[in-house]
This record gives C-alpha cells, sequence and structure tokens, in this order.
C-alpha cells in the first residue's frame, strides 16, 4: 500500500506496520472455543432427542445453523478489526488507522516534529518466542498518540521509526548484536525453564 485515504500532496509512505500472523491463531481459536463447542453439546442433546417427534428434530438444527452462522460472522468480523489495524509511516507524519467496528474506522496521526519517543515492548513467553509485542508513539508532553499491538519486531520497528524521525530520511536498521543476543538468550532461559517442567 503505498497511498491511503487523506494522503496529502508530496507525502510519501515511507513504513507500513500490520499485526503479526499470531491474530489469524487467536481467530481461530476464538471460533473453535465459542463456536465448535457450544455446537457439540447440541449436537450431542439433538441426537438424544431426535425420536421425540413434534419437529423437535428440525427446529434444533435450524437452531444449530443459525448459531454456527452467527458465530462464524462474529469471529470473521473480530479478525477483520485486528487485521486491518495498521500504522504509516510517511515523510511527514505517523498515521495510527485502527478498525473499531465493522464500519468504524478511527484514525489518529501525528506529525514527526511532534513525536518525542516510539518505544516497543515485549511481554510474555509467546511474545518472546514468536517476537511480536506493542509499540507506543508519544509526543513531546509525553502523552501517548496511540499503540499497536501484536506487532512483528516491535523493538526493531520502533527503531526503524526513531532513524527516520531522527534523520528525516529512511534508514534500513539491522538488528544489533546485543539485541540478537538478548532476544536469543530470553528464548533459551524459556525453554530450557519449559523442559525441565515437563521432565519432572
Amino acid at each position: 500500500m503505498r497511498h491511503f485515504p487523506g494522503q496529502r500532496n508530496g507525502e510519501k509512505v515511507e513504513m507500513i506496520l500490520r499485526k503479526h500472523w499470531i491474530i489469524h491463531v487467536y481467530a481461530l481459536l476464538r471460533f473453535l472455543f465459542i463456536g465448535i463447542a457450544p455446537a457439540l453439546i447440541m449436537v450431542f442433546l439433538i441426537s438424544r432427542f431426535m425420536h421425540s417427534g413434534n419437529g423437535f428434530f428440525d427446529l434444533s438444527l435450524a437452531f444449530l445453523f443459525a448459531f454456527l452462522s452467527f458465530t462464524l460472522l462474529y469471529s470473521l468480523i473480530c479478525w477483520l478489526n485486528d487485521d486491518l489495524d495498521i500504522v504509516v509511516v510517511t515523510n511527514e507524519r505517523v498515521i495510527d488507522i485502527t478498525q473499531v467496528t465493522l464500519l468504524d474506522r478511527d484514525t489518529s496521526e501525528a506529525s514527526l516534529r511532534q513525536i518525542q519517543d516510539v518505544k516497543g515492548q515485549i511481554k510474555g513467553i509467546l511474545g518472546t518466542i514468536l517476537t511480536f509485542g506493542t509499540i507506543s508513539v508519544r509526543t513531546a508532553n509525553d502523552i501517548s498518540v496511540f499503540e499497536l499491538d501484536h506487532v512483528h519486531r516491535p523493538i526493531l520497528n520502533s527503531s526503524k521509526i526513531m532513524s527516520y524521525i531522527k534523520t528525516g530520511a529512511y534508514i534500513k536498521v539491522r538488528k544489533d548484536e546485543s539485541y540478537k543476543k538478548h532476544l536469543q538468550s530470553s528464548r533459551k532461559r524459556i525453554l530450557d525453564a519449559l523442559r525441565s517442567f515437563f521432565k519432572n
């Protein structure tokens, strides 16, 4: 995407941040938890009373179909709300586009001159192993303009944004050795702890 709604004349897109693929896993688990599990229980109950007559079986099948359709639609909307969240970095500003609901989109922005700090943070075992976390953008008065969670490599990408802000030109930032060693060390500690836990 090199063009977006509200783009100014002469404004160039330098960087686009999207959410990590883990959101697709979350969407699938959400559907399995709130859709498939209750549906299996209903199928079991229907099979027990399918010979009771009085149209109970047909009515139960209709209800089951409606329930699964609603659950699938709800899960799809939740997935789209996460998947369509992006952060766009241009040569003039940083723009956060958040899909609030299916038909409601919220846009926040900050001029590059106003931004004081861009922070990337990784939390939890899963975030450390798969390297996803949160990027937050703050202005000079220490007010958080916006945050984007479940971003791939948040520390690296926040460094890229800060480098662009400081130099006024996009700089490709490589992973430095200290960051790489820190990440490898964190993963090793977590894996060692998991191995010792399962051995015991």
